[in-house]
């Protein structure tokens, strides 16, 4: 009977090769340890760790996990899976709560919708018509901004509570909290308590998208978060993630992409679904063809109930190509592995998913990496 490919998944010390074996092989994954300093003798010392390729995404996480977990996570309770949705009650919120919904009764999570305000404490400015000689004046006002925020949640709870019981919306476990601070900074900050599974965002058309570029909430959510975000562009009409049949998977040609591409299999069904593998080449790269055809081989092996194709893109006139591209496939969602950027790289060197973002009115799921 022949054997799985084995491929390389790192190259670390000797000491922390082993504590990982270690931890692989508990959960049931061969690991082989190879001495690489022969074959590569301009490194002193390391050695690499292979496992066999079907293993490589699980292999990935578990490590991912561990070399960030603390005793304190080790010993936390587990809690009961979410999908978060931030809302500001406008209609793509709405867009963002049906399809968050449907997400969660399939996969038995609950739904925690999310409201913030800015109150007093998170007020960076006076108004312009601010009284000296009344400062209570402006304090009464961000009370009021919170009073009107709890109302418009009371609201749209109702309305959600209607939608249910008139089957508009699958029957999930829900709760609504409305936070004081700027949105972007508790949305995150929700998020990095409650661990959600997903969260999903409505946002506005394109060319209104343009309009606030530095100002997004969703732009400034999706550039720190460090969990799957699912990006709802207001006028799509999408409800269940599970009926789209072509998606597009960016690869940064990285290891991660594999651990990325993973995650989206496990959030979304990818059976009989065609994946379009897609990167855009600069300048400076070297073997991208080569390194594409790997990956390209990879999932077909992997993932065999996936159809898969790729295409590689010239930054030269990248937006208008892709949306071209998007259009002849019938695309109907964009997968994006992102790194963590902060505003001076978002203005002077975009991000894709922030391109993807603003320039085309296309449902993006980005999965965070390191």
């Amino acid at each position: 009977m022949a054997t799985d490919k084995m491929v390389t998944l790192a190259t670390y010390s000797y000491e922390k090769a082993i504590i990982l074996k270690n931890i692989l092989e508990q959960e049931g994954i061969k690991v082989v340890v190879e001495n690489i300093s022969r074959q590569q003798p301009l490194i002193s010392s390391g050695v690499r760790l292979c496992v066999e390729e079907k293993d490589l995404p699980h292999a990935l996480q578990l490590i991912d996990s561990t070399t960030s977990i603390s005793q304190e996570n080790v010993c936390k309770k587990k809690r009961n899976p979410v999908v978060l949705v931030p809302v500001d009650f406008s209609e793509y919120s709405s867009k963002a709560c049906e399809v968050g919904f449907h997400y969660a009764k399939k996969r038995n999570f609950s739904v925690v919708i999310l409201n913030s305000y800015i109150g007093h404490n998170y007020s960076g400015s006076l108004p312009l018509d601010f009284n000296r000689k009344d400062p209570s004046g402006i304090i009464e006002r961000f009370k009021n901004k919170g009073k009107r925020a709890k109302e418009q949640m009371l609201e749209f709870k109702k309305t959600i509570e209607n939608d249910i019981a008139e089957s508009k919306l699958p029957n999930v476990p829900f709760k609504c909290e409305v936070l004081e601070g700027i949105p972007e900074t508790a949305i995150l900050e929700y998020a990095k308590n409650s661990e959600p599974e997903l969260i999903v965002m409505g946002t506005r058309g394109k060319h209104k998208k343009e309009q606030d570029l530095i100002g997004s909430v969703t732009a400034e959510v999706l550039d720190s978060v460090k969990f799957p975000m699912f990006v709802i562009p207001e006028g799509i009409a999408i409800t269940d993630t599970g009926q789209m049949k072509s998606i597009i998977f960016y690869c940064n040609l990285e290891q991660q992409d594999l651990l990325s591409l993973d995650v989206f299999i496990q959030h979304f069904d990818a059976a009989n679904v065609t994946i379009s593998l897609i990167h855009v080449i600069n300048k400076r790269e070297k073997f991208v063809t080569e390194r594409m055809n790997a990956m390209y081989e990879y999932c077909n092996n992997q993932y065999p109930q996936t159809k898969f194709k790729y295409k590689l893109f010239d930054e030269t006139d990248f937006l208008n190509n892709f949306e071209l591209f998007l259009k002849q496939n019938e695309i109907e969602m964009v997968v994006i592995p992102n790194k963590k950027r902060n505003i001076f790289t978002r203005l002077f060197n975009p991000s894709i998913a922030h391109r993807i973002l603003f320039h085309t009115d296309i449902p993006m799921l980005v999965v965070p990496i390191k």
